[in-house]
């Protein structure tokens, strides 16, 4: 009978490395049923008392395409289900039918593949704020009126919102390549603005990267805080968030 092969991550693999080197010192017989696995280039098979290496046959585009959609599809269907908190690489696994490490050879890790279930949505927001950055020629109405957007995405995508920008990275999990915050799209256009704002006089001295900073974490902290910290009640944010767009500017202009 020919079993699938079984795609590892790097745990599995010393769990079998492990195990292989133990029965080889101890002489011991085989006393497995036929399994595999994938390490680079090579597909490793265990029969009784063989073990049987041979070249990977390799998957077609098509077909790794078709592999992320599946996984992508368990993805959505669990958060959908569970929620984020419930979300877990082996979840996702047994919904997609496919070995954990299979998922870590197409998406790496748990936050990339929960990523790219967001990256449409995403995708057109950026194209939103730069049609309002070329929109507003006035740098001050500019801020204003994107601190706006990045509060109306976050009120009427607040589950994409959650995903993107406050999905907590689970312990053990290898950290990801991160880019500066100031040459994120967002931040990178209040930046702009304040830069512009500063050389007509209309935006009061200041480093612009730490402006940008001050006013992006002013906005997610205000959008955050009723979803992180449950336990209180915290009412209608829309009111307080206003407030702390018109604040904001009023504090930035050039008095």
């Amino acid at each position: 009978m020919d079993y699938p092969p079984y795609a590892v991550n790097h745990e599995d693999w010393t769990v079998f490395y492990g195990l292989l080197l133990t029965i080889v010192r101890q002489r011991r017989p085989w006393r497995f049923s036929v399994f595999a696995i994938y390490i680079p280039g090579l597909e490793v098979r265990v029969s009784d008392s063989k073990l049987i290496a041979m070249p990977r046959t390799q998957a077609t585009p098509e077909q790794k395409e078709e592999a992320r959609r599946v996984i992508r599809q368990a993805a959505a269907d669990v958060y959908n289900s569970v929620g984020i908190a419930g979300v877990s690489v082996r979840a996702i696994a047994k919904k997609a039918g496919v070995s954990v490490g299979t998922i870590y050879t197409y998406f790496g890790n748990l936050q990339a593949l929960m990523e790219s279930l967001w990256s449409g949505p995403v995708q057109r927001y950026i194209e939103q704020l730069n049609s309002i950055a070329q929109a507003n020629a006035d740098p001050v109405e500019r801020i204003e009126n994107l601190m706006r957007s990045y509060v109306e995405f976050a009120r009427e995508n607040i589950e994409i919102y959650r995903g993107v920008f406050l999905f907590v990275r689970p312990l053990g999990q290898a950290a990801t390549d991160k880019t500066p915050a100031e040459d994120t799209p967002f931040a990178s256009l209040i930046i702009a603005a304040i830069e512009e704002g500063q050389d007509g006089g209309q935006i009061a001295p200041g480093d612009p990267t730490e402006l940008a900073m001050i006013i992006w974490g002013s906005l997610h902290g205000c959008i955050a805080l009723p979803h992180n910290f449950g336990r209180s009640e915290f009412g209608d944010t829309a009111p307080v968030l206003e407030r702390l767009i018109t604040t904001i500017i009023a504090s930035i202009q050039s008095k």
